[in-house]
Formats: C-alpha cells, sequence, structure tokens
C-alpha cells in the first residue's frame, strides 16, 4: 500500500519501498500515515542532494526508487557490514558522511544506517537508537550470555532485516555495537566485544558479515575517554580516573581476536585512526573504499568536536555535580565550544612518563594487530 508524504513545495510524493524523509523545520505540518513527524535529520531535495533552501518546504522527501538499485548477479555474495568504532576514533565523521552520501551509497547497492538515518516507509519513520538498538543490544548479550531465550534479540533481527531488506549489501555504524566504552565502570578494553559481534552477526544468518574497526594509540585514547567522561558528568580528577582503569589490560589485539573468533579473520578489518595525519579526505576514502566505490562519494571537509580545555575541564567538574542530569545535558555543549582547546590552552593529563610507559607497553600490540587484521581484497 503506497505512503503519500505531502509536501508544499513538492506536492505528494508516494512511495512503498526504500525512501529516506527528511524534516527542516522546527515542527513539521503533517505526518506520515497518521504519525507526527519529529524534525532531526539532514534535509534533502528531490533530487538527492543536500540542501537548506527554502524555509517554507518543511519537508523534504528523497524516493530512493529512481535511482535504481544495481542488480546482483546470482554468483554476488550477500554482504553486511558493521563499522564498530572503536570509541574516539573519528566513528562521528564517518557516520556524517555516510548520510551525507545516503542517495549514492544507496545506488551502488548499499542501504547505510549510521545511527540517527532515519529507515523505511511504511516501518518507523526513525529509529530511537538508544532505545531501539542499543539497549536491545545490551540486553540481548545479557540474556544470550545467561543461556536464556532472547526476546530482545529476536525484536532487532526484525528490525534490522526490515531496514536491509533484500538489498545486496548495507553498512551499519555505531561505536556502541563493541560494548561500552573504557572507563572506571568498564576497566579493560571491550571484554565483551566478542558477545556483542556473536549478537550482530546472528541478525543476518544468510549474508557474510564484516567488520571495520579502527583504534588508535593507548595513551591518546586514555585522555579522549576521560575527556567524555568529563562532558558526560564526571567529576573525579585524571588521576583518579586513570588509576580505576586496568592499564595491563588494554590490549587491541585480544579485542580483535575475539571479534575474529565470531566471524573469521578474513572478515575484519582492523585500521590505525593515526591515518587521518595524512589529510582527511584520503583517511576517508580509505574508510568508504571497504564497503563502496568510494570515487563516486562526495567527501566533505568535517570539523573535529573541539575538546575541553584545562579550564573547560575544571568548570564541568565544578558545575555538573550540581546540576541534575537533564540541565547539564543542556549546558554541556554551549560550555564545551565557549571552553574548549580552539580558545583556551588545552588540558596537560598524561605526564610525559606516563605516556612513555603506555607507549613501551602497548606499541607492538597496536602494531601488531593492524599487520593481523589487514581485511579483505575488493
Amino acid at each position: 500500500m503506497p505512503i503519500l508524504v505531502t509536501c508544499p513545495r513538492l506536492g505528494v510524493v508516494k512511495s512503498k519501498t526504500l525512501a529516506y524523509l527528511f524534516v527542516q523545520s522546527r515542527f513539521a505540518e503533517g505526518g506520515v500515515a497518521g504519525r507526527r513527524l519529529v524534525p532531526s535529520f539532514p534535509q534533502y531535495s528531490s533530487d538527492g542532494t543536500l540542501g537548506a533552501d527554502e524555509e517554507r518546504c518543511y519537508l523534504r522527501c528523497v524516493d530512493l526508487r529512481p535511482f535504481a538499485i544495481e542488480p546482483r548477479t546470482t554468483s554476488e555474495t550477500l554482504e553486511v557490514y558493521f563499522h564498530v568504532g572503536a570509541h574516539k576514533t573519528g566513528t562521528t565523521t564517518f557516520q556524517k558522511l555516510i548520510r551525507e552520501n545516503a542517495v549514492q551509497l544507496y545506488r551502488q547497492g548499499i542501504v547505510p544506517v549510521a545511527r540517527e538515518i532515519p529507515q523505511l516507509l511504511g516501518g518507523p519513520l526513525s529509529v530511537d537508537n538508544e532505545m531501539q538498538i542499543v539497549r536491545p543490544l545490551r540486553q540481548a548479550v545479557k540474556e544470550r550470555r545467561a543461556g536464556k531465550r532472547s526476546t530482545a534479540h529476536a525484536q532487532l533481527k526484525k528490525l534490522f532485516q526490515s531496514i536491509v531488506q533484500d538489498a545486496p549489501s548495507a553498512v551499519f555504524s555505531d561505536e556502541a555495537y563493541l560494548g561500552r566504552r573504557l572507563g572506571p565502570h568498564f576497566p579493560v578494553l571491550y571484554p565483551e566485544a566478542g558477545d556483542y559481534i556473536e549478537a550482530l552477526a546472528e541478525l543476518f544468518p544468510e549474508r557474510r558479515v564484516r567488520i571495520i574497526l579502527y583504534i588508535r594509540h593507548q595513551d591518546r585514547l586514555i585522555e579522549s575517554n576521560f575527556l567524555h567522561a568529563v562532558k558526560t558528568g564526571y567529576a573525579g580528577n585524571f588521576d583518579t580516573y586513570l588509576h580505576s582503569l586496568n592499564r595491563e589490560k588494554l590490549h587491541w589485539e585480544g579485542v580483535a581476536d575475539n571479534i575474529a573468533r565470531v566471524v573469521g579473520a578474513q572478515n575484519l578489518v582492523v585500521l590505525p585512526f593515526e591515518q587521518i595525519r595524512e589529510g582527511f579526505e584520503p583517511f576517508a576514502r580509505r574508510f568508504f573504499e571497504i564497503f563502496s566505490r568510494s570515487a563516486e562519494l562526495q567527501i566533505n571537509p568535517v570539523s573535529a568536536n573541539p575538546s575541553l580545555s584545562g579550564v573547560g575541564i575544571r568548570l564541568a567538574q565544578y558545575l555538573s555535580p550540581k546540576m541534575s542530569a537533564d540541565w547539564w545535558r543542556v549546558v554541556r555543549q554551549p560550555l564545551q565550544r565557549a571552553f574548549s582547546n580552539r580558545v583556551f590552552p588545552e588540558a596537560r593529563l598524561l605526564s610525559s612518563i606516563q605516556r612513555d610507559r603506555l607507549k613501551e607497553t602497548y606499541q607492538s600490540d597496536y602494531e601488531r594487530t593492524i599487520h593481523k587484521y589487514p581485511g579483505w581484497d575488493k
């Protein structure tokens, strides 16, 4: 049954297959299939290009059917790619680029899902990433570990397969697919990675599942995760944070090995985040080359999120304990912009001795992991 999407500018667009819905204004004047629209996505014009003009065009819809998905041959293997992070390795940037190139990826036969991207019309207009994917995934891992029949996993399987349908390929990007990030409550690197990847792989038993994992040097990883913890309300100082970690169990190789046991070493590629130093565009294109024809994609520069400066850290740690969680979520982004390391001096966290010790401990692990899992031939 066709779904009618009404737009003051474009008129009525009929769609009953894959389509993406984008809301431009604060509130959409209307709805689809009786649902109220929630404005939280980029805007696309009718030809599939990004556009921010026409302020009165509250609703913009791009129907992907005219962009004819490439047919697959009978010998072609169906694939699904999970970009699993890790945290603080440019994942948000990759997700933004996936959203910007959604139409072109679909033309190549790839269904792109980067956290907040809307899903199929006729199903949910959008997926609440935390409530409909992250929490059920954690619940599924917990239930499966306990040997229980997982209703959460069954629901996830239905959702993910409704997104991909019969497309030749799909790419999903979310750091939550690897498990909880390093921090005081999880003092080692991704101890549940194998369980999470197993739960994801079983969502698509008929497809080849491939995993994309970016890693970075442990010293920078610790500092970046501390800054994130402060931004989300952690009030302890850096030394307290550092001592809460098990610094003897921060090996990337163990994480990668656990993933490879599930999908096979030939279906895992591990790449260094530090490649970004060679330039943003080659860094981004290397990511897209893994699962697409990257030369056909538009790679626009993406500004890195500013980090809290030393002054910003002290101010955040003073304010966050005095506020409710809801108020802190309102305050933290303006605070991060006003007291970023672009405005004030960067925070000095690890001492030179601590940094050298971490490099000495983990340099060979870092290099060995990258060489051990080079990926597959395109």
